[in-house]
């Protein structure tokens, strides 16, 4: 029960990052080393895929593709939690299995698999799977939280790749 609850936030979430913007990641706007500034969060740079959108303007901070095969958010993590309370914490909330949980210089890289859910009906329903990611780092004085869920799994790579070149500049 708990989990329905929490659904409406979930799709809210998921809703705000995709709402709009023009340009792909591989327009005029890269610097020499092929970083784009991060939209909607101040100071930062990120190198992105063809085709990756900017989220809109009061969307979250990050990148989507229209396919749904890349996208994430990115956030100040001020949690305070550690590699152990992290992952417990993940496998709490519609989790199904994991894909990789490992420690970084910095922080940490979790893939894992959660439920596709038709919420359609007047009960939700699971369709298939999605695959989520949280990839946490320090960039400078602050930790930062890469986080999102796509429809496909050949693009964790992509994503995970992006958010491990997330920079400050």
């Amino acid at each position: 029960m708990r989990k329905l609850f929490a659904l409406p936030l979930a799709l809210a979430l998921a809703l705000s990052a995709c709402d709009g913007g023009s340009s792909g990641g591989g327009g005029s706007d890269k610097d020499a080393d092929g970083f784009v500034a991060v939209p909607n969060i101040s100071g930062m740079k990120v190198k992105v895929p063809e085709g990756a959108t900017p989220n809109g303007v009061g969307g979250a901070a990050g990148f989507h593709s229209s396919d749904d095969s890349f996208g994430f958010m990115l956030t100040e993590a001020t949690d305070g939690k550690d590699f152990d309370a992290a992952k417990a914490s993940t496998e709490e909330f519609l989790f199904k299995k994991w894909i990789k949980s490992e420690k970084t210089d910095d922080g940490w890289v979790f893939t894992y698999e959660i439920p596709k859910l038709d919420l359609s009906g007047e009960e939700a329903k699971e369709v298939g799977v999605m695959y989520s990611f949280e990839v946490r780092r320090k960039i400078g004085d602050k930790t930062y939280k890469c986080h999102g869920s796509i429809a496909k799994a050949e693009g964790l790579g992509a994503v995970v790749d992006a958010c491990n070149s997330i920079k400050a500049g």
